[in-house]
C-alpha cells in the first residue's frame, strides 16, 4: 500500500522504480533471524548481528559471537552455508577470547537471500 501511495505522488519515475525495487528485493528479516538462531548449535552464542550494505549495495549480515569449541563453530558455518536463506557465508576471524574462558570469539559475514512472502 505504501508503494501505491508513493506511485500516486508527483515524483520522478526513477525514484518510484528505485523504491519499488528496494521494497521488493529486501529479505524477510523475521525469517532471516529465525533461520540464523536455528542454525546455532549448542555452546555457540551470538553477541551481535548487524546489517551493513556492502560495496555493491547488497545487505550483508555481520555476525559476532563466541563458541565453546571449534567443532561447534564449524557446525554453525556449515549450517548457514547449506541453508537456502543464506549465501556467501565466510568466517572472517576467530581467536581465543582474551578473558581466559577458553571460548573462541568469531566474526562471520553472510548474505541473506530474498524470500517471497
Amino acid at each position: 500500500s505504501r508503494i501505491q501511495k508513493v506511485s500516486r505522488r508527483n515524483i520522478g519515475i526513477s525514484a518510484k522504480e528505485d523504491l519499488s525495487s528496494m521494497v521488493q528485493n529486501r529479505p524477510r528479516w523475521s525469517a532471516v533471524l529465525n533461520a540464523l538462531t536455528r542454525s546455532l548449535p549448542s555452546k555457540v552464542w551470538l553477541d551481535s548481528v548487524s546489517v551493513v550494505i556492502d560495496a555493491d549495495g547488497n545487505n550483508m549480515l555481520k555476525i559476532n559471537g563466541h563458541a565453546k569449541t571449534q567443532t561447534g563453530l564449524r557446525s554453525m558455518i556449515l549450517q548457514l552455508e547449506s541453508h537456502e536463506m543464506f549465501n556467501g557465508t565466510s568466517l572472517i576471524s576467530s581467536n581465543l577470547s582474551p578473558d581466559g574462558s577458553g571460548n573462541i570469539r568469531y566474526e562471520i559475514d553472510t548474505y541473506p537471500t530474498r524470500v517471497d512472502y
